[in-house]
């Protein structure tokens, strides 16, 4: 009232919650790109919706992939407005595959027939599978192929569907040949002995028998090449049958003539031999063992033994086995006796001086340290001992080492064992003599 005055500010905003409007382009459909499943994105032309506000549209934009996959994509379009308010609307991108698949075929196939018939039946055919690809994938691979095929050239279809539905074809032959041999079963082998004085078999005293013969097409012939002589062993009869297509087949008949008288053999003597000089043991090619005696009817295929390289000392039976052609053995032994006749070695230890014992005049065994002789043999040795006594006099004493080997040879050396004595001798004086000079005499004469 008195004409003073005072101010204060107040803020009026003005917002825009009004959203934009936005309506997106027609649905869009574009083929795979060449050799893909998937079409690029540069491929795909989406065109723009239609965008209005009452502020003004500040951006449009939309979450379309880099690639898009076959089938349906949906694209979200959003525009934006000045204030902040978005809206948004989908269009649909659709990829389709028009690409055919590709088919390659397995090599031709040639089969037999099966057996005894002129055709073969499916199951019995093997194909193998073409070589497919597409580039969204194959669905799947079929065949035309019958349940059974006659023989010469039939041709198989494949057909290869991908998953768009689209097809390929290729064309495979299967040629059905009779290229089954006759079956032949040959008799069974034959086991004949030499004719009499002789080491071969005539033919005529062998009974082969036939074999077994059949084909799906008919039997044509039926030979074999048997000797007119078989010899001692083994001899391979080979059948062969051949059909009416030209076909053949061979099986084998073994024919065994034997030998059954053994040979003969006859040892030589027994034989004795020294070891090896410095060793235990002697050599084979220090041992002459000889040959045995031996023959046979149909001739000597060997002669062996089983000698050892080494011949351990004592006895060792070698057997001497025969063997004739025909594979018959007979065997004699001969001994071989190696003996050891070189003698042992053997070195005394040095002489032994030592004193009496205490209150003795000798010296007990058991207080002597000998030592021992060295000792060697070339087998080995068996004992070593001495002569020593149980009580050693004064004096010298001579011990004799033995050493017997264990082929029972012996060497001897000596040691001297000298008993001295080193004990002084005990003295004890009488007692103190006292006696009077001799008269006249200021001595005592020792008497």
């Amino acid at each position: 009232n008195a004409g003073n005055t005072a101010t204060c500010t107040q803020i009026v905003t003005v917002v825009d919650n009004i959203n934009p409007t936005i309506t997106c382009a027609a649905p869009v459909t574009v083929n795979v790109d060449a050799a893909s499943c998937t079409t690029d994105k540069a491929n795909v032309t989406l065109g723009l919706p239609t965008t209005a506000d009452n502020c003004g549209v500040k951006s449009v934009t939309n979450d379309v992939p880099s690639v898009f996959p076959i089938g349906n994509t949906t694209v979200t379009w959003t525009v934006t407005d000045n204030a902040g308010n978005i809206a948004t609307c989908t269009q649909i991108v659709t990829v389709v595959d028009s690409i055919l698949p590709t088919i390659t075929c397995a090599a031709p196939v040639t089969v037999n027939v099966d057996a005894a018939s002129c055709t073969t039946d499916k199951a019995n055919v093997t194909l193998g599978l073409p070589t497919t690809a597409d580039n969204c994938g194959v669905k799947s691979v079929t065949n035309d192929a019958p349940s059974v095929f006659p023989i010469g050239n039939t041709t198989v279809t494949w057909t290869v569907t991908d998953n768009a539905g689209n097809i390929a074809t290729c064309t495979q032959i299967v040629t059905v040949v009779d290229s089954i041999l006759p079956t032949i079963t040959c008799a069974a082998p034959v086991t004949v002995n030499v004719d009499a004085a002789s080491c071969t078999t005539d033919k005529t005293n062998v009974t082969l028998g036939l074999p077994t013969t059949a084909d799906n097409c008919g039997v044509k012939s039926v030979t074999n090449d048997a000797p007119s002589v078989f010899p001692i062993g083994n001899t391979t009869v080979t059948w062969t049958v051949t059909d009416n297509a030209g076909n053949i087949a061979t099986c084998t008949q073994i024919v065994t003539v034997v030998d059954s008288i053994l040979p003969t053999i006859t040892c030589a003597a027994p034989v004795t031999v020294n070891v090896d000089a410095a060793s235990c043991t002697t050599d084979k090619t220090n041992v002459t063992l000889g040959l045995p005696t031996t023959a046979d009817n149909c001739g000597v295929k060997s002669v062996t033994n089983d000698a050892p390289s080494v011949f351990p000392i004592g006895n060792t039976t070698v057997t001497w086995t025969v063997t004739d052609n025909a594979g018959n053995i007979a065997t004699c032994t001969q001994i071989v006796t190696v003996v050891d006749s070189i003698l042992p070695t053997i070195t005394c230890a040095a002489p032994v001086t030592i004193n009496v014992d205490a209150a003795s005049c000798t010296t007990d065994k058991a207080n002597v340290t000998l030592g021992l002789p060295t000792t060697a043999d070339n087998c080995g040795v068996k004992s070593v001992t001495n002569d020593a006594p149980s009580i050693f006099p004064i004096g010298n004493t001579t011990v004799t080492w033995t050493v017997t080997d264990i082929a029972g040879n012996i060497a001897t050396c000596t040691q001297i064992v000298t008993v001295v004595d080193n004990i002084n001798p005990t003295i004890t004086c009488a007692a103190p003599v006292t006696v009077n000079v001799d008269a006249a005499s200021c001595t005592t004469d020792k008497t």
